[in-house]
């Protein structure tokens, strides 16, 4: 972030902070220190892609293993 700032990212109007799977987790993560760097004046938004992250055991039920396959106790592909 220091490279892109000092390239001139810091005067940007808009900023999009963004990823997928582990990413978008990181992404919400680092969103408050994210829009940190930038003016007041400066529209930031985080946005999470993919896999969201969550207590698995609660879901146990409904989850199968990756990748799904034949063996799956909750086939959706068929």
């Amino acid at each position: 972030m220091e490279e892109l700032m000092a390239q001139g990212m810091h005067s940007a109007d808009q900023a999009l902070l963004s990823g997928c799977s582990a990413g978008g987790l990181a992404s919400i993560l680092h969103c408050d220190e994210f829009r940190e760097l930038f003016p007041a004046t400066t529209k930031s938004v985080a946005l999470s892609v993919g896999d969201w992250f969550f207590d698995r055991v609660g879901v146990s039920a409904i989850d199968c293993p990756y990748p799904c396959d034949n063996t799956c106790h909750n086939l959706v592909f068929k």
